[in-house]
């Protein structure tokens, strides 16, 4: 009978202990990932890997449709409308995203570039760099509804240190 006992004060004790280990983990009093952690390299589009599967003219990731043509983010990073013509000035995008008639552009270095896809008189397809964004990680197209109400559609941009920053807005 004192074996029994001592066993289930020896459980009790562990399983306390345990406890107390994982709150300090969540609440990040104890890392264990101090200096042997590693975060994880960002995820790059191997285009070599991309050709096994099917080479082609043109390679795109992305493919977004306007009124207009479509809007392609190829896989050695340009941006092309239509296949026939590119954004001049941007060579090392990564995502790309497009509302209200703007398209915003991601580039690898984490700068945001915005273009007006609208009919408009220039010839040059030049996007505008957006100088208030800097190490921007992520574009995120999000949206909101409401039951039996409209809704409303965003693009985002995260930078690296989270702080989410609006960049396009529609709502109905």
């Amino acid at each position: 009978m004192k074996a029994l006992k001592g066993v289930a004060f020896f459980l009790s004790i562990t399983t306390v202990a345990a406890v107390v280990v994982i709150i300090l983990m969540v609440t990040g009093v104890i890392n264990l990932c101090s200096n042997a952690c590693t975060t994880p390299e960002p995820f790059v589009v191997n285009e070599a890997k991309l050709k096994e599967i099917k080479d082609a003219d043109y390679k795109s990731i992305k493919q977004i449709g306007t009124h207009y043509y479509s809007v392609n983010l190829l896989t050695n990073g340009k941006v092309n409308f239509g296949f026939d013509r590119e954004i001049t000035n941007v060579d090392n995008a990564e995502d790309i995203a497009l509302l209200n008639d703007n398209l915003y552009i991601l580039t690898k270095d984490g700068n945001v570039y915005k273009y007006f896809t609208g009919i408009t008189k220039e010839s040059t397809l030049e996007a505008t760099k957006v100088d208030s964004l800097k190490n921007v990680t992520k574009l995120v197209e999000y949206t909101t509804a409401r039951k039996n109400a409209g809704g409303c559609n965003y693009i985002i941009a995260i930078d690296q240190d989270n702080n989410y920053t609006k960049l396009e807005e529609f709502c109905v």
